[in-house]
């Protein structure tokens, strides 16, 4: 398994523990709701009594089944800065093996980190200028303004580190400087094997050799179609047909909003554990792939069309 396959399944490991943290508490919420509900329809009970009874009601653990109630908990860790997702037994005395623990790290938008951090270097810089201004006109002397302008300097170095750190990942989202060549020679593949099926399809009604149509669908099943594929997925991650106004419309996009989000936490993001059933048969996550929706083009004269009119 190659490093992008081990980073997929690592993402969707973590989406997947999300998801099902979520749905079980969710399930846990609802039940909650309908305890409440049901008390509050119990007529020949006051108010107070009502709210005594909700008190004394527990919701049952969602691993166990015991009225022992789960506790759901989502913490800030300052030594991490990091949020940490947590869901146990209610049992404070005898807890069952529900052990679920996931880091959400820091996950913050590349291109607002970037705009706040360029602010925040604007400001210091202001800073400095008032300091040398204030040391310029003679309003304080330079052995009081030395220590303050080193603490802005200090402060200045490690913004713009950070800064230019977040600016390369910016770039290589927003600049797509990874992807143009590539593209650029996918591009010329594609038109030489478009070329070569429309010689074959003009040789074959020439000669009305079949030999020719063979050979132009080889190609276009065998080299043609998986390299269109290719392209499509570089050249839009995004790539969906969504119902709009009762209308099939196909969804592009040259960003994927996940490729947005950067995990600036010190500890990464992850799955810490996700541990769901007795002590002798936990179970993790599974693992899912959405099916990719494949288009076939029927034509291979409108192919080529098609492909020249791609836009930006």
């Amino acid at each position: 398994m190659d490093n992008d396959e081990e980073n997929l399944a690592k993402k969707l490991e973590i989406k997947n523990a999300i998801n099902m943290f979520y749905k079980l508490k969710g399930d846990y919420e609802t039940e909650i709701h309908d305890i409440k509900r049901k008390i509050s329809k119990k007529t020949h009970l006051s108010t107070r009594e009502k709210r005594e009874e909700f008190k004394n009601a527990k919701a049952k653990c969602i691993n166990c089944k015991r009225p022992v109630g789960t506790i759901f908990e989502t913490k800030y860790n300052k030594d991490t800065e990091t949020r940490i997702a947590k869901a146990m037994c209610g049992d404070k005395v005898n807890k069952c093996p529900l052990n679920i623990e996931i880091n959400f790290g820091s996950i913050k938008n590349v291109a607002q980190e970037v705009n706040d951090y360029h602010k925040q270097i604007v400001n210091v810089k202001e800073q400095i200028i008032i300091i040398k201004n204030n040391i310029l006109f003679g309003y304080t002397t330079p052995d009081e303004s030395v220590a303050k302008f080193n603490e802005l300097k200090e402060t200045l170095d490690d913004l713009t580190e950070s800064y230019e750190s977040l600016l390369v990942s910016y770039n290589a989202i927003y600049e797509f400087s990874n992807k143009k060549q590539y593209l650029f020679d996918t591009e010329r593949k594609i038109y030489d094997y478009i070329k070569q099926i429309k010689d074959m399809i003009i040789d074959y009604n020439k000669e009305l050799n079949l030999q020719y149509i063979t050979d132009a669908v080889e190609i276009y099943v065998t080299s043609l179609m998986p390299i269109l594929e290719e392209y499509r997925d570089t050249r839009y991650p995004v790539c969906f047909v969504d119902i709009i106004d009762k209308k099939c419309k196909l969804i592009q996009s040259r960003i994927d909003p996940d490729d947005t989000e950067i995990d600036l936490g010190l500890e990464p993001i992850g799955v810490t554990s996700f541990v769901i059933g007795d002590a002798t048969n936990s179970k993790k996550t599974p693992m899912k792939k959405d099916d990719e929706e494949e288009v076939v083009l029927n034509e291979i004269e409108e192919l080529s069309d098609d492909f020249y009119n791609i836009g930006d």
